[in-house]
């Protein structure tokens, strides 16, 4: 139980880490753009 809880929090950090590098990289493309 506790095993599935970690494992869907880990992938939940995933996700949004990458979001949030989405995010980024879109800011900055808008900057230099």
């Amino acid at each position: 139980m506790a095993l599935a809880v970690l494992a869907a929090q880990k992938s939940l950090d995933n996700f949004c880490l990458l979001e949030g590098m989405e995010i980024l990289e879109s800011l900055a493309y808008r900057k230099a753009a």
